[in-house]
């Protein structure tokens, strides 16, 4: 029941439920490892009192029955680490099976499987973007990602929107030559109908996966602004929509 809060600059919070009182983490788990870094990217609760928490200096994994952090840097002669260390604020993901995936800017896409939630027994895989080969990860600025079934929905800063079927480990790419308003993806939410509606730095998109086309809003159609911002995005239960940008938030019933 208590709620943690991360901030830009000055660290992790924590309201304590019987207390009501916050508590400041400031970088540190009591004596144990210190925090990655005080620019708060995301919390993610994988189960009850296990945290993500990304950050731009790395990634953490909090075990508050414990009272104990463990750290996941990037460490170049290491290929068992995640590929680089600023954790986006849309890219941190738990799928169905447990595993984590994590977008970095430069750094790629990580996928982190860790049984018994033991950082000691984490096994951790990544793409990359390779110039000569088109299948691969198209931009390795990934901010935002959607798990949806088998397929992983990938967000660049500069790339589009790329889909990777995981059973078959295939990459699939989608630029503004295949309709997108935008190559910015700063969000990717799935409405009840099965439609991916995307926030971006042109407008918002509307992808039908299965014709695999776009249809485009833009200020024009009444959003606060044509562009979007990071990590600014929530699907309600019933199922409406909110997108924040840089002049307001923009919320709708997708059918």
């Amino acid at each position: 029941g208590n709620i943690w809060l991360g901030e830009w600059d000055s660290g992790l919070y924590k309201l304590n439920k019987k207390t009501k009182v916050f508590e400041h983490i400031a970088g540190t788990f009591g004596k144990e490892s210190k925090l990655t870094g005080s620019n708060i990217q995301k919390i993610l609760e994988c189960q009850q009192g296990y945290l993500w928490i990304g950050t731009e200096s790395g990634l953490n994994f909090y075990d508050t029955h414990l009272n104990k952090n463990y750290i996941f840097n990037h460490n170049p002669e290491n290929s068992n680490t995640i590929s680089g260390n600023a954790v986006q604020s849309n890219a941190l993901i738990k799928d169905p099976e447990g595993n984590i995936w994590v977008g970095i800017w430069s750094g790629g896409l990580n996928k982190i499987t860790m049984p018994d939630n033991n950082p000691e027994k984490a096994v951790i895989t990544h793409w990359k973007n390779d110039p000569l080969n088109p299948r691969s990860l198209n931009n390795d600025n990934v901010i935002s990602l959607f798990h949806d079934d088998s397929v992983l929905w990938i967000g660049s800063f500069g790339g589009g929107l790329s889909k990777y079927d995981i059973k078959n480990e295939t990459f699939k790419h989608y630029t503004t030559s295949d309709g997108l308003p935008n190559n910015i993806i700063f969000s990717i939410i799935k409405d009840d109908s099965g439609n991916l509606w995307l926030s971006t730095d042109g407008g918002i998109s509307k992808f039908d996966p299965l014709k695999e086309t776009f249809k485009n809003y833009y200020e024009s159609d009444g959003l606060q602004s044509d562009h979007f911002f990071w990590g600014s995005s929530y699907k309600g239960k019933s199922g409406k929509v909110y997108f924040g940008g840089i002049k307001g938030v923009n919320s709708f019933y997708p059918d």
